[in-house]
């Protein structure tokens, strides 16, 4: 791109669009690829397509925002970057994911509606595998999740959450957003158990009840 020359002094990249309209809605192949000092990326409301090997290679690229209208990703579009927590837009198709989401420090993916997902392997660009702690989350009824459990590297990875009305439902909390549940952002508590109760109670059968 024209601006690659200057990939050295352009630590931050703000997409926007201008009009109502909404008009700006994709990112090229390799548009931002090998901006090497580029470590935060703002994208905006109403884009629908981040092309192949976008931001491939963007190796101090640790924050990004994926907006709702987001639709797809192409392949090698975020492979050797540094994002640790993805929080997929619901309903997006991701080409070879193994390489979309190639981010080097990844620690968790949120996934949710219909968001479809092949050929997912945590490896970065040096085919180096990674972390055991990467942690998936996904809302129960994910296909492409429901396929990742039978596959024995992914199942002891993958944490189920529930849509419940406008909300979510993960281990007995309840929140606003997916992006909420890996970060452990609860809205509201649900009523405990007996056998919750007792043990946040240290067994002292003395508990607090509160209506709302």
């Amino acid at each position: 791109a024209d601006w690659g020359e200057y990939s050295a002094q352009i630590h931050k990249v703000v997409l926007e669009n201008e009009s109502s309209d909404k008009t700006f809605n994709s990112i090229g192949n390799s548009a931002f690829e090998y901006m090497f000092s580029t470590e935060e990326v703002i994208l905006p409301e109403g884009l629908t397509s981040i092309s192949g090997a976008a931001f491939n290679d963007a190796r101090a690229l640790k924050k990004m925002n994926f907006p709702d209208s987001l639709s797809y990703i192409g392949g090698y579009a975020l492979n050797g970057t540094l994002l640790e927590d993805i929080v997929l837009p619901k309903d997006i198709i991701l080409e070879d994911a193994s390489w979309t989401l190639g981010s080097v420090n990844l620690k968790s993916l949120t996934i949710s509606g219909t968001t479809q997902i092949t050929e997912l392997m945590f490896t970065n660009s040096q085919d180096r595998a990674l972390s055991d702690s990467v942690v998936i989350y996904c809302e129960d009824t994910n296909q492409s999740c429901k396929n990742l459990m039978n596959n024995e590297n992914f199942a002891s990875k993958i944490k189920f959450y529930q849509k419940y009305g406008d909300g979510y439902y993960y281990k007995g909390n309840f929140y606003k957003s997916p992006n909420d549940v890996y970060n452990k952002n609860y809205a509201k508590k649900r009523i405990y158990s007996v056998e919750e109760a007792n043990k946040v109670s240290g067994n002292k059968n003395i508990f607090k009840i509160r209506y709302k």
